[in-house]
């Protein structure tokens, strides 16, 4: 498949997704329909030829991607800390038992969010605008679809909602795009969307208590 034709069916494919998962596909469901996005995601890297380099996969750049990575989320973890005694961790979704905190932070946000999210957008989907466009558009296309990615679900929270998350999830996929550009491994941003996920729940948790 050309890549420009695998570029609009993978878009298509995954507007489709959030809208559906928003909507209709309950939230009992979501962890087993992000792993039928993962499997999506294949089908197109096949389809489209993209190879482990294309998707950040090669086994070469691990260590520059555990440098950078490594880097971004002590970075991420510092800055998150930093902002607990101002109560900007607060968050309804931490009132529950260590046990569920455990099984998110360390099972649902890892494997259903941050590898669903960085094969998808790190991955396929950038690997398909590297080969389609020049690396300035293809980084900018990337980080506002990662930002539309996130709205579906928050569309009736209003209007401020909407804009603040769109530009913060925007912001949070150009960072991720130019750690998987530095590092030419999706090992990098990973570790940096971990952070961000995994380590912001369970301090917010923890502040909680």
């Amino acid at each position: 498949m050309r890549p420009e034709r695998a570029l609009a069916l993978f878009i298509g494919g995954l507007a489709a997704a959030i809208i559906a998962r928003s909507t209709v596909i309950p939230s009992d469901w979501h962890f087993t329909f992000n792993m039928v996005i993962v499997a999506f995601s294949l089908v197109v890297t096949w389809s489209a030829g993209l190879r482990s380099d294309d998707l950040g996969l090669a086994r070469r750049n691990l260590g520059a991607g555990l440098r950078y990575g490594g880097a971004a989320f002590l970075a991420v973890t510092i800055a998150v800390a930093g902002a607990a005694p101002f109560g900007l961790l607060d968050d309804d979704r931490t009132t529950i038992g260590l046990g569920e905190m455990m099984l998110r932070v360390l099972i649902v946000i890892p494997i259903g969010t941050v590898l669903v999210e960085e094969f998808a957008f790190r991955g396929v989907l950038y690997g398909l605008l590297d080969r389609v466009t020049s690396p300035g558009r293809a980084m900018i296309a990337g980080a506002v679809l990662f930002g539309l990615w996130h709205i579906p679900p928050i569309v009736d929270n209003g209007a401020w909602t909407v804009i603040g998350t769109l530009a913060a999830t925007t912001a949070a996929g150009a960072a991720f795009i130019w750690l998987r550009r530095r590092s030419d491994s999706l090992l990098a941003p990973m570790l940096a969307h971990l952070a961000t996920n995994s380590v912001t729940f369970a301090l917010s948790w923890a502040v909680s208590r």
